[in-house]
């Protein structure tokens, strides 16, 4: 295995600017390149990057089922803003967490907001196209990023539902309550949405939807503390990952009845428990996650063995790779 690094959000940095309920777009010399697809190219893009395959044109938080987080992307040093909005994330918790969203033709940009709103922009000009909210609204509204799929934007929230709305006009195709809240960002595979759900306990609970219906097929009830962490998938082994609170990564089938397999547990911090909260990568049949015992962790999915631990401080964010060069 080659090296690791912790995801650090540079490019959020440049292309997001202004106070904390504020969203700008800028226009600039850099290009985008392939995204473990077919090429793009993309002026002054913003967003979670989306790709073609065998599903279609789909779009997904750190980019596959792996949250593998790279993209091959080289940055001009020249910026302008295009357009600024004001006010997607006006409530308690106003700091920028979900990412936007592209649809596949570039034009129009998803932004979700702790007001509870999903908003769609034209990317060129700031327009706003449509406005869709959760429903019942609450003081924290959506935290995770949005997934795209053949036209249909998926999104959980925190009053403890998943949503699908269409794309176009922002219609409300399903709504599904789970839990108490979900501040993860869902992942499809094979025609379901799994996602980890928080209940009041606190406890937590890993979902499985059917993503045209909206169809609850499963919600284990394995996870003992608030599962804040983005689940990541291993198609070969056929497996999904998750962290939460209590310091306990969750290993599951993707397969029916998604049995938990195993679990990894971080040694105890005096009476508390190391949080993982950060997004879980796989890569090569390891589990990256950093915790808040200052390690950044690889376990082995296959039987839940460490394989090693790093110090680099406490971490709340995700770790990336090129698969390419394995760095």
């Amino acid at each position: 295995m080659k090296v690791i690094v912790l995801l650090v959000v540079v490019a959020a940095a440049a292309y997001f600017a202004g106070t904390h309920v504020r969203r700008a777009i800028f226009k600039g010399d850099g290009s985008v390149g392939h995204a473990l697809g077919r090429e793009r190219k993309s002026e002054g893009a913003v967003g979670t990057r989306a790709y073609d395959n065998e599903m279609g044109y789909f779009a997904m938080y750190r980019q596959n089922i792996r949250r593998t987080g790279y993209l091959d992307v080289e940055l001009g040093t020249a910026y302008t803003e295009r357009w600024r909005m004001g006010g997607i994330n006006p409530n308690s918790h106003s700091a920028n967490k979900a990412s936007g969203v592209y649809t596949s033709d570039g034009r129009r940009l998803l932004i979700p907001g702790d007001s509870g709103i999903v908003y769609c922009f034209d990317a060129q000009n700031g327009t706003l196209l449509w406005g869709s909210s959760i429903d019942p609204r609450n003081e924290y509204g959506i935290h995770g990023t949005p997934l795209v799929h053949r036209g249909v934007l998926y999104i959980g929230a925190y009053d403890g539902a998943m949503y699908a709305f269409r794309v176009h006009d922002g219609v409300r195709v399903w709504r599904t309550q789970i839990g108490g809240s979900i501040g993860s960002s869902p992942l499809l595979f094979e025609g379901k949405i799994f996602v980890s759900v928080e209940t009041p306990k606190p406890s937590g609970i890993l979902a499985v939807l059917d993503a045209e219906t909206g169809a609850l097929l499963h919600a284990s009830e394995d996870i003992a503390n608030h599962p804040h962490s983005s689940v990541a998938v291993d198609e070969e082994l056929r497996v999904l990952a998750v962290g939460a609170n209590d310091g306990v990564l969750y290993i599951y089938s993707v397969d029916a009845p998604y049995a938990l397999l195993r679990t990894f547990e971080l040694e105890r911090i005096g009476k508390g428990a190391p949080a993982i909260k950060g997004p879980i990568m796989i890569y090569e049949h390891c589990a990256f996650f950093g915790a808040w015992n200052g390690l950044l962790h690889a376990v082995h999915v296959a039987n839940g063995t460490l394989r090693w631990a790093q110090a680099v401080g406490d971490s709340m964010g995700g770790v990336a790779v090129d698969e390419g060069s394995g760095v």
